[in-house]
């Protein structure tokens, strides 16, 4: 079959970016992320389990990270053996095969307003999410995400200088360039007459 995975985040679904520790430059004894099963979350989102790491990443429906959580070790909340993931309404259920017990997740108040924000943004409410995703950037402003669905929300509405700021923050070149471009026409279609009389 084809892959029709949408792959548009800064990074690929893949559980953990990096192996490599940012302090001494050597591998991590861990190794990759070995995903080991994936569940489909409300709002189009979906998420995997990293069997290495004990740790659960949620992405949206174009593969940009959401949020990660999650831990090896015995203490409440951090699981032992990660093996399987499932959602049952907005709760996250996640077995513990050394355990023989089922950890039971509940979304947080961030989680849920970043899930409305997707949700919103997947019904093509713009002008909505774009109110969202300004709560989210408050909460978290280094959420490259919330600055490109924002500046997108702008762009749409031709608001093109202001979605650039947006789109800058984020270091999205490519939806940077489209709403340049259409300020470059709008200069040209309205400095055109000068050409002939020059």
């Amino acid at each position: 079959g084809d892959d029709i995975m949408d792959r548009a985040g800064f990074f690929a679904p893949i559980g953990e970016i990096s192996t490599v520790d940012d302090i001494t430059g050597s591998e991590y004894t861990s190794g990759a992320s070995r995903i080991t099963d994936v569940a489909i979350g409300p709002n189009e989102t979906w998420s995997i389990i990293d069997e290495t790491r004990g740790r659960t990443f949620t992405y949206d429906r174009s593969g940009n990270l959401l949020f990660a959580f999650g831990d090896l070790g015995t203490q409440i909340g951090a699981l032992e053996y990660i093996a399987a993931i499932t959602y049952r309404g907005d709760e996250l259920l996640i077995l513990d095969k050394n355990m023989s017990n089922i950890t039971v997740y509940k979304r947080t108040e961030y989680g849920d307003l970043l899930l409305s924000a997707v949700g919103l943004t997947n019904d093509r409410d713009y002008t909505g999410a774009s109110e969202l995703w300004e709560d989210v950037l408050q909460r978290n402003n280094n959420f490259d995400a919330a600055y490109i669905q924002i500046g997108k929300s702008l762009y749409r509405q031709g608001q093109y200088e202001e979605s650039m700021e947006y789109f800058k923050a984020a270091n999205e070149t490519v939806n940077y360039s489209d709403a340049y471009k259409e300020i470059r026409k709008e200069w040209a279609n309205r400095f055109f007459w000068i050409v002939p009389i020059i």
